[in-house]
């Protein structure tokens, strides 16, 4: 099988279209699961954006390259193509046409599209002549100043499903990129971490390469075991608790989203050049939100991802009555929105308050 390598142009991106100018509020950046887009993320996250439409700005990423559908996309989404994928890793040399130059390439182009989203959100571009103009015909309007205070603070946190959830984590990672992440959203999370630098990938290629190697393998093939195996247990308790929705609205209209991810964790650095002090564990030290569905066949993919990764003092867990999927029910999107809300609070001091300028609108 051949995975296909045509790219997206890098900006492309969506947000969520509205009557109101959402243009102060802070970022949430989300990447969609392998085998959809952005567009059809939007639509499976439509709960959760409508609770926090007040306090954040959604906006959605097409993975740089073309896939085929995935599992549950057809024929909801027929008309949403085409369809897309995030970048491959070493486990994929071997199992398809692709090699570690390929490899290193499509890794590249990721960085190089989360890098053009990045700075473009953030105003990191514009020079001291545009702001100038904005300032000018702002107070022409009466509409007050237009540079950063007005249009937001840029970005500041990540939501992702599936594969995307582990683009966030190498995101979250990553020194440079990540700095301004401070809360993540990680829906039906599966492992491991999808790193955007050759470095830190090599590190997770000689740290246990043959345990992520049978465990792509076997989600790969169906292996129901990964379910039941010896795995963290998803159902534990982080940052105090576990939020359960036993009674949860089950949605029997919900937009499929079951999307397993394909193959990745890229690496170009040999593994012999790997030193244990270049490999030092790096914990992501910012609040977590991990949403889970309570069938989700992946469910120890996702406690993982927390576990290895995320600092659990940080984290909360919200399950839902649900497969792998993102949630649809208006009442488990005002809980997610509440613990996101408590995750941005939490992450630098600042209430939603400060931005929304309506209060717990999005709350309810």
């Amino acid at each position: 099988m051949t995975l296909p390598t045509s790219a997206n142009p890098p900006h492309r991106g969506h947000s969520p279209r509205g009557k109101e100018d959402n243009s102060h509020l802070p970022t949430i950046l989300c990447l969609h699961g392998a085998g959809t887009n952005g567009t059809v993320f939007r639509l499976q996250s439509r709960r959760i954006i409508q609770a926090l439409q007040h306090a954040f700005r959604f906006v959605f990423v097409d993975a740089p390259f073309e896939a085929l559908p995935g599992p549950g996309v057809i024929p909801t989404f027929e008309q949403l193509r085409p369809y897309f994928r995030w970048h491959c890793d070493e486990n994929a040399v071997g199992e398809f046409n692709i090699d570690l130059a390929d490899v290193a390439r499509e890794r590249e182009q990721v960085r190089s599209l989360l890098t053009a989203h990045l700075t473009r959100e953030n105003g990191v571009e514009k020079e001291e002549e545009e702001l100038q103009e904005e300032e000018a015909a702002a107070q022409r309007s009466g509409g007050g100043h237009s540079d950063g205070h007005n249009r937001g603070p840029g970005v500041v946190g990540v939501m992702a499903f599936s594969q995307g959830t582990r683009v966030a984590t190498g995101l979250c990672l990553d020194p440079e990129l990540g700095r301004d992440i401070h809360f993540a959203i990680l829906i039906a999370g599966t492992f491991p971490a999808l790193h955007l630098s050759s470095t830190a990938a090599s590190c997770s290629a000689a740290i246990g390469s043959e345990v992520i190697a049978n465990a792509t393998d076997g989600v790969l093939r169906g292996d129901s075991s990964l379910a039941t195996g010896d795995r963290p247990d998803a159902t534990k308790l982080v940052y105090g608790r576990t939020l359960r929705d036993g009674s949860s609205e089950s949605d029997s209209s919900s937009v499929s989203s079951f999307v397993p991810d394909e193959p990745t964790t890229s690496s170009s650095t040999p593994l012999s050049s790997v030193t244990p002090a270049l490999c030092a564990p790096r914990q992501i030290n910012i609040p977590s939100v991990h949403i889970q569905g309570t069938f989700d066949p992946w469910a120890p993919e996702s406690a993982r991802l927390l576990d290895e990764y995320y600092n659990d003092q940080l984290a909360v867990t919200i399950q839902f009555r649900g497969a792998h999927q993102v949630p649809t029910s208006p009442k488990d999107g005002s809980m997610i929105a509440k613990e996101v809300l408590a995750a941005w609070e939490r992450s630098n001091g600042l209430t939603h308050r400060d931005y929304s300028g309506g209060g717990k609108r999005g709350c309810h």
